[in-house]
């Protein structure tokens, strides 16, 4: 018997806590067979089928083995496809009991007790990394033999398979800096930068840091993109200890779990983690800060800093490889190629590779058309005498002609139009490329090949329900309401709402969501549908129009209406959201509400009162300029909200300057603060430019 079980989890069961790991699994499986061994039992094998297909790019084994003399035993692990590893041999010195996580980057083998519950390297023949590059499909065999099973016995009683992806950066900068701070007269922090010039989308980000310091429980340390987002790696956590030495990243150890000196993967102390980059863009200017809190004592150097970047990687790609020429004598001038996109999604970039042999690309013209009918010209007759046409079309990618045509990388289109005229469609349905060659005398080409990606907008805020309530068909309730709470305190700028209903005739069913300020948006009419099986779509104003939308598409559909999710803009997210079903005809069948899911896209920014300098929720000049006052010239508390804080909207906080702004204001009719002003709760009209708002008041959401 088999099942999912985190290996933190699973020897903790073991060893009565949790265990430091190397790095998060992509996949993990675990079985308890409880089997014994030795006697007249040999040998015992216990089989392990993940589940997933994807390509190996790091093993790591977990063995419990109760056994009285371990040193008798042997134990391997075969791949699907039959390659097999040593994990332990006979080994000296083991006494009894094998409870080891086999990893090639573990401890030398026997370098510790092998009770010891820790990261170990195996025994071999054959390391772990012979597995690399196979697919993780089929069964998967750990086989445990006693040598002299007459003398001893034991028994298997659980094993762990832990499979990871390659996991290569595609980007990595490091700096030497060697940069002292936190003892007089050094400075008490240092600020490093990391120049990238590659611009990718964001998928993963890891950081490596080394520092010397003789107290590290002072130091704080964090990282900022480009793009203004931080994320605290480490925060004084680690007391007297000496030296940091790191490697920062979401599939790490817990924070704090290993010694701040492994060299391992570690999570960073930052509540989100480095998950905050995702998806933005790599290019420009990364910094490294770190600050010693008592600078008196102890001070240190960052010895090293390196940045890993991996790609973001496509929710859709697929390629098609035609063939086709065009602009030769005897050949068509244009050609027109299509690509159908089944996948269902909100659009937040698209990237298109094309592929073109060609004896004078200056005569192409080439564009994509998407589904709702927007055009983008990608390249228009710009190479001249040159052969070939080898890009991947992206608004990332460098100015379009800055390099050769032929380069294979990423360059933007020509225009008119860009990739970002796509985002915000739905990416459902027939994509075309079309290519034309302007003057066909002087020599074609085919098209080879050309590929489209699409990357997925996700929601700020998915909350989801199943419960699995039926309704229309004897005695079940014509209509029933489902409801599904959100407690994060956002602002809606844009919503959807997935559901997923079973139900024999579809045409018969009426739904409706209703948000906690009481909005009601009609989503279904009794109308589409008809005797389809089942309602699975994503309501969404991005959608593809109701009138022409099939009810289980699993697709973007458009309400019905009354109302919009536009109706919604502008509403708090936080509190209880209604989903109404109804079945208009109950003679045909029931329905079942298996799933739905409200999706929230934040506004632009958290609503706030300018002037509300302690985000109370009330804006009083005397109150709000004393503490903004006590916070710049006495050490008091900072302004929760900074946005609500630069009272005259300047994208400066300067504590005197807004104190008698708003002073001014309510006592000898001065100007009153700028939008969205003192009383109304609403956004910054600047987009937080210069000054942010990490807590609004509580009154606003």
């Amino acid at each position: 018997m088999s099942r999912v079980l985190g290996v933190a989890s699973f020897f903790a069961l073991l060893f009565g806590s949790a265990v430091t790991l190397a790095q998060v699994p992509d996949s993990e499986t675990c079985s308890f067979p409880g089997a014994a061994f030795g006697g007249i039992i040999i040998s015992v094998s216990d089989t392990i089928d993940p589940g997933v297909d994807l390509t190996v790019g790091g093993v790591e084994v977990t063995t419990n083995i109760d056994h009285s003399v371990a040193a008798n035993v042997e134990i391997t692990i075969t791949s699907p496809v039959g390659t097999v590893v040593t994990l332990f041999d006979n080994s000296a010195g083991a006494t009894s009991d094998i409870s080891v996580i086999w990893s090639g980057i573990g401890i030398a083998h026997g370098g510790d007790e092998f009770t010891c519950g820790c990261l170990m390297q195996p025994s071999g023949p054959g390391t772990l990394a012979d597995f690399e590059a196979q697919s993780s499909a089929g069964t998967w065999t750990l086989t445990a033999t006693d040598s002299l099973s007459f003398l001893s016995g034991g028994t298997l009683d659980s094993w762990c398979l832990r499979l990871f992806r390659p996991h290569t950066p595609e980007i990595q900068v490091c700096e030497l800096p060697a940069a002292g701070f936190g003892e007089d007269p050094l400075p008490a922090s240092i600020s490093q930068s990391i120049e990238v010039l590659d611009d990718i989308a964001i998928g993963e980000v890891e950081v490596y840091t080394d520092f010397t310091h003789a107290f590290i429980g002072d130091i704080t340390t964090w990282i900022t993109s480009p793009a203004g987002t931080f994320v605290t790696l480490y925060a004084e956590g680690g007391g007297s200890e000496d030296n940091l030495i790191v490697t920062w990243s979401d599939r790490g150890a817990p924070y704090g779990a290993p010694s701040y000196q492994c060299d391992c993967l570690m999570q960073p102390a930052g509540f989100e983690g480095l998950a905050d980059f995702e998806r933005e863009s790599s290019a420009g200017t990364w910094t490294i800060d770190a600050s010693d809190s008592f600078a008196a004592s102890d001070g240190g150097t960052l010895d090293e800093v390196c940045l890993r970047i991996f790609r973001l990687p496509a929710d859709f790609e697929t390629c098609e490889a035609p063939g086709v020429a065009i602009g030769d004598i005897g050949l068509p001038e244009s050609i027109s190629e299509t690509i159908d996109v089944t996948a269902a999604f909100t659009i937040f970039d698209t990237q298109v590779h094309t592929d073109f042999t060609h004896g004078f690309i200056g005569d192409i013209v080439a564009s994509l058309t998407s589904p709702a009918g927007t055009t983008v010209t990608l390249y228009s007759e710009g190479g001249g005498a040159s052969d070939d046409l080898i890009v991947t079309w992206s608004d990332l990618g460098v100015a379009h002609g800055a390099v050769s045509f032929r380069c294979d990388c990423k360059m933007q289109p020509s225009g008119p139009g860009t990739a970002a005229d796509f985002s915000g469609s739905s990416s459902l349905g027939i994509w075309t490329l079309d290519a034309t060659d302007s003057f066909p005398a002087s020599g074609g080409g085919p098209l080879d090949e050309w590929c489209i990606r699409l990357y997925e907008v996700f929601p700020d805020l998915e909350v989801c329900a199943e419960p699995g309530a039926s309704f229309g068909f004897d005695l079940l309730p014509e209509t029933i309401v489902e409801s599904t709470t959100v407690i994060d305190k956002l602002t809606v700028g844009e919503a959807e709402v997935y559901v997923d209903i079973t139900h024999a005739f579809s045409g018969d069913v009426f739904l409706s969501v209703e948000s906690p300020a009481g909005t009601v948006v009609s989503l279904k009419e009794a109308s589409i549908g008809g005797s389809d099986d089942g309602v699975i779509a994503t309501w969404s104003d991005r959608g593809v129009a109701y009138s022409t939308a099939v009810a289980n598409c699993g697709c973007l559909i458009q309400p019905s209406g009354p109302g919009a999710m536009a109706d919604l803009s502008g509403e708090p997210a936080s509190g209880t959201w209604n989903l109404t079903a109804t079945d208009t005809f109950e003679a045909t069948g029931a329905g079942t509400i298996e799933r739905w899911c409200v999706r929230i896209f934040e506004s632009a920014g958290p609503n706030f009162l300018r002037g509300d300098c302690n985000a109370d929720g009330v804006t009083n000049a005397l109150i709000d300029a004393l503490f903004i006052l006590n916070w710049q010239f006495s050490m008091g508390a900072a302004p929760p909200c900074f946005d609500a804080a630069d009272v005259n909207g300047d994208n400066v906080v300067n504590a005197l300057i807004d104190a008698l702004f708003l002073l001014n204001w309510q006592f000898s009719m001065g100007p009153a603060p700028p939008a969205p002003g003192p009383t109304v709760c609403g956004l910054d009209p600047d987009g937080d430019v210069a000054v942010v708002c990490a807590t609004p008041p509580i009154t606003c959401p």
